[in-house]
């Protein structure tokens, strides 16, 4: 079978045309993000208007980070669990989450954040979850700590992280 030389030419220009089509959609989207269209996980609120509100629900936890850690420490000095002070840059705001080991027969966690400069203290409290987080205290240039408690079998265990400025 024999190909014209119409045939090749008209195909070549279809394929640079489909490239160049993809690298101008490259180049848009590119650009789109770049100049920061809203994105769904934005923060919704910001300073002290974070105080009280849960960080995944506000868009804060994404890209948060542990900034301080403790074990959760029981009878004979045993690690029970574990608790941290989270940090979104994002929102300028703290957070404590506890974590039980596994293999604990734990029946209740207590979270707490309380930042420094007012003695502000938000705390969770439940029962039946082996990891749990409080919602946030803004603490943008303010110092915070985390503590955590955990209630298993007839003992409990207590930490503290230490404070991050």
């Amino acid at each position: 079978m024999r190909v014209s030389r119409f045939a090749i030419c008209t195909t070549k220009r279809i394929g640079i045309r489909r490239l160049a089509m993809a690298g101008i959609t490259s180049l848009i989207v590119a650009s789109s993000l770049a100049v920061g269209v809203p994105s769904a996980l934005a923060a919704r609120c910001s300073g002290y208007g974070c105080d009280g509100k849960d960080p995944i629900a506000m868009g804060c936890a994404g890209g948060a980070r542990t900034v301080r850690s403790a074990p959760i420490l029981g009878v004979g000095n045993n690690t029970v669990g574990k608790v941290e002070l989270r940090w979104s840059e994002s929102c300028g705001t703290n957070w404590a989450k506890v974590t039980a080991s596994s293999g604990i027969p734990y029946r209740r966690l207590v979270a707490n954040v309380h930042r420094h400069s007012d003695g502000r203290t938000i705390t969770e409290d439940l029962t039946g979850y082996a990891s749990i987080y409080t919602n946030m205290v803004y603490a943008r240039g303010i110092c915070a700590h985390a503590s955590g408690r955990i209630d298993y079998a007839q003992e409990f265990g207590e930490g503290a992280t230490a404070s991050a400025c």
